[in-house]
């Protein structure tokens, strides 16, 4: 029997959004561990529990809209292993007035898990919940790259920036429109931009960037056009594990991401907030063949490393090993040798970031000193 018929995906979210299947070219993230991976994806409705006894290892995810599944499983597999994957950033969960008082009943039931999904080896946003339900972090990274991904690094490079707009915060796009301008007049690069809102169109025009606005495409879409770009630009603001920037970085595209999304911090980062950082980074990069080639090499070199489905299957093989562990020894389960993130965390810091206080080259963005 296969190790991952013991582990199982417990999708709570929109059953028409369950990851079964096979998966679309572009796909990455928690959608791969059910379409990616050969273990189960289960997702019920209200009480309708399924049969969970072959499982002794659980990743149940949490949307924060009222699941139970967490308390639902520990009722009927206590001595099952269950890592709970909270999805939503924790600005929006712990926001005043935006979900009023429902982040309570989500820790509640969080606190009836074993452990919070550590889904990039430094945790990153996933210690907030981590800390505030008294859990450990248990290492399940997510996937970018299978062999449907990989093989989009074979697309040619076409002038232009890839950007993306971000349905968990599209109030905030000032400081993407700034920065992609500043790049725009120092390069003359043209801007091809994903799922736009109505404030980028604005804030576009009177800055006068000049963008290629595609509105809402298919997966497929917006990974070939990732691909084929020059470099992408995702100054994404909010703490989030920075599934486009990593991607992006998978397939080939050099990826400026910002210091708060979480799976960028090993590749090139700057404050969201300082577009002239940003603009600086690009400059960098796009006026040094040497150094664009070496990024891009060390941005499909990490994300192979750590978010590939050969990485991921070999850290869920010891994330089941504790499940099993646990069912033998439920009172003494915990290892934390078996989480062995050491490796991981050597990788993730192998190649150090491009900061903008490390470049040596004088700036063409005229705002800089």
């Amino acid at each position: 029997m296969s190790v991952f018929e013991r582990l199982a995906l417990v999708w709570t979210g929109q059953p028409e959004h369950t990851p079964v299947g096979a998966p679309a070219v572009g796909t990455c993230g928690l959608p791969l561990y059910g379409s990616g991976l050969p273990c189960d994806v289960l997702a019920w409705q209200g009480n309708a529990t399924p049969d969970l006894s072959k499982y002794s290892t659980f990743i149940v995810t949490a949307f924060g809209i009222g699941e139970r599944h967490i308390s639902q499983i520990r009722a009927v597999r206590p001595n099952a292993l269950i890592i709970a994957w909270p999805d939503p950033p924790p600005e929006h969960v712990f926001l005043p007035g935006l979900w009023g008082q429902r982040y309570e009943l989500m820790l509640a039931e969080l606190k009836l898990a074993d452990g919070i999904a550590k889904r990039t080896p430094d945790g990153g946003e996933m210690t907030v919940f981590a800390a505030l339900a008294d859990l450990p972090l248990i290492y399940t990274p997510i996937i970018v790259l299978n062999d449907a991904n990989r093989a989009l690094r074979a697309l040619p490079k076409e002038d232009y920036i890839f950007t993306t707009g971000h349905s968990w915060e599209p109030r905030y796009v000032a400081h993407q429109v700034a920065a992609l301008t500043l790049i725009q007049r120092a390069t003359g690069l043209r801007v091809v931009w994903i799922a736009e809102t109505e404030q980028a169109r604005a804030l576009a025009r009177i800055a006068g960037l000049q963008a290629d606005f595609q509105g809402r495409v298919s997966v497929e879409r917006f990974a070939e056009l990732a691909a084929r770009a020059r470099l992408a630009v995702d100054p994404y603001h909010m703490h989030s594990v920075g599934r486009s920037e990593l991607l992006c970085a998978g397939i080939g595209t050099p990826v400026i991401g910002s210091t708060t999304s979480i799976g960028g911090m090993a590749l090139h980062v700057a404050d969201a907030w300082r577009p002239d950082h940003i603009a600086q980074v690009a400059l960098a990069l796009l006026d040094n063949s040497d150094r664009y080639n070496e990024y891009r090499q060390a941005g499909m070199d990490l994300v192979e490393r750590l978010y590939s489905d050969v990485a991921v299957r070999r850290a869920l093989q010891e994330v089941v090993a504790l499940g099993e562990r646990k069912a033998a020894m439920p009172e003494h389960w915990w290892d934390r040798a078996a989480l062995n993130t050491r490796e991981a965390l050597e990788s993730f810091y192998q190649h150090p970031p491009l900061r903008p206080h490390v470049l040596s080259r004088p700036s063409r963005v005229s705002m800089i000193s």
